[in-house]
């Protein structure tokens, strides 16, 4: 195996973590409210603000990195994960289950930052191309088989080793990203102010968007729309109200976001589907 494919199976690993940790308690929430006294919508918060700790993660996971190293940030974020999981396994409450669940969400969600961020500074904008391809693959299989794997454990040894077992992965992603995974940032940002970090904000927002890369929003919201309108519109969903209707709603946002990007790229003729 050569390096280059030793490390895009490691970034796999640490990018996939995020939405495994996510998708692998969804089989457990009914077991979850049973044992914890608790209804069905508190324990669903266990998973719906991991979305929310994930989005916040990646604005602030991302400045840090930059000033910090991808290395420190990756391995800190490795291990907090790791031990917010066992929180949440131990957790006799469902207010600390979920306070421990936030903080392991956006732990986890560190990898789909770092990942691209690491790749972007190793093979260049085009170069990196090639290795976010094959890190999303990764992403959109371990949604899929993350709930298998967690309705096994939970219907084996209950919800709480769902956890038990997210923290093994997470420390033997750390342990394989501690041997292996270099500093890839060549220079470092000067400050971690405020002012700093929404200049880069600006200047990311800013910044033209061409070739492979431009197709990653508009392949992210359609991935999104498949997924939304499948667990929303399944008899087995988690949400009940207007299911249908959502599930309009997402797709109908994922095609919207499809035409602008076709618009502004000039790409109608691979696009005349959505038009």
């Amino acid at each position: 195996m050569t390096d280059r494919l030793r490390l895009v199976a490691l970034l796999a690993a640490i990018t996939s973590l995020g939405p495994f940790a996510m998708q692998s308690l969804a089989p457990a929430l009914p077991v979850i409210a049973a044992d914890m006294g608790v209804s069905a919508a508190s324990a669903q918060l266990l998973l719906s603000l991991s979305i929310l700790a994930i989005g916040l993660a990646t604005l602030l996971l991302g400045p840090l990195s930059d000033y910090f190293g991808r290395r420190p940030v990756a391995l800190v974020s490795l291990l907090v994960t790791a031990l917010a999981s066992v929180v949440v396994a131990l957790a006799p409450t469902i207010e600390g289950a979920i306070a421990a669940r936030f903080v392991q969400a956006g732990a986890a969600g560190a990898g789909m930052v770092l990942g691209r961020a690491i790749a972007r500074d190793l093979y260049g904008p085009v170069g990196a191309a090639q290795v976010i391809a094959q890190m999303t693959a990764v992403m959109v299989v371990a949604p899929m088989v993350a709930p298998a794997i967690g309705g096994v454990i939970a219907a084996v040894a209950g919800w709480r080793a769902v956890f038990g077992f997210t923290a093994l992965f997470a420390l033997a992603v750390w342990v394989w990203a501690r041997a292996a995974l270099g500093e890839s940032i060549v220079e470092r940002a000067p400050s971690l102010g405020l002012g700093e970090i929404l200049r880069s904000f600006g200047a990311v927002a800013g910044r033209p968007r061409s070739g492979p890369i431009a197709w990653w929003r508009p392949a992210r919201s359609a991935a999104f729309c498949s997924l939304s309108g499948r667990r929303l519109t399944s008899p087995h969903g988690l949400m009940a109200p207007g299911p249908r209707s959502m599930a309009s709603a997402s797709c109908s946002s994922a095609a919207a976001t499809w035409r602008r990007t076709c618009s502004m790229r000039g790409w109608w003729g691979g696009c005349a589907a959505i038009r």
